[in-house]
């Protein structure tokens, strides 16, 4: 056990320097925490020491602008990255789990066994055997989600022109109401079917 002895300020309250640094260093570890989530942004204090002077570095509008035009260039490119890779990297599980489905592997042994047993035999033979191993079906995939992307935009505007061409029709209103409710009816039906 050490001992402590009790300290006091000129006005007889009780202090301990150090608590107070330790207290100190926690919320400056808090702040930096703070700072690097991005929640607060920490203020630059000049120092009071003339000796080492805190060098600031000013830049123009011009430079603000083309530094953050590059930090933006910067992040859409991680993003399409991680986009990338959130499709490609699980592409081999999606593989396995649709051949699983399919009857081609046996159920009855250890998923675990599976996964090294697939690992196995896709690196065993070469780059290019694994790769096409491990995108089998990629293109297929890849075609049907273009073609997925335009036939949904081709129904929008057909539906479109049909609901507009029924406007058009010379027939009562609540014919044309229900022509167009029907219309759009459709088109939830088949916005809900390929979603499924």
């Amino acid at each position: 056990m050490t001992d402590y002895v009790q300290q006091y300020d000129h006005k007889g309250n009780p202090f301990n320097d150090e608590a107070n640094n330790r207290q100190e260093a926690q919320i400056r570890a808090k702040n930096e925490v703070l700072e690097t989530v991005g929640v607060c942004k920490r203020k630059i204090k000049e120092r009071l020491d003339f000796d080492h002077p805190v060098d600031r570095i000013k830049f123009s509008r011009e430079e603000w602008s083309i530094m953050a035009e590059a930090e933006n260039d910067t992040g859409s490119d991680v993003f399409l990255l991680a986009d990338l890779m959130s499709v490609v990297a699980p592409w081999w599980l999606e593989n396995v789990r649709r051949r699983l489905q399919a009857g081609l592997i046996s159920t009855s042994i250890p998923f675990t066994v599976i996964l090294v047993s697939e690992w196995r035999g896709m690196t065993s033979n070469g780059v290019k055997h694994a790769l096409n191993y491990m995108f089998a079906g990629a293109t297929l995939e890849f075609l049907n989600r273009i073609a997925a992307i335009y036939i949904d935009q081709w129904l929008d505007d057909s539906f479109a022109n049909l609901k507009g061409s029924i406007r058009r029709l010379k027939i009562n209103s609540s014919t044309k109401t229900f022509l167009v409710r029907n219309t759009k009816h459709l088109r939830n039906l088949y916005v809900a079917g390929s979603r499924s």
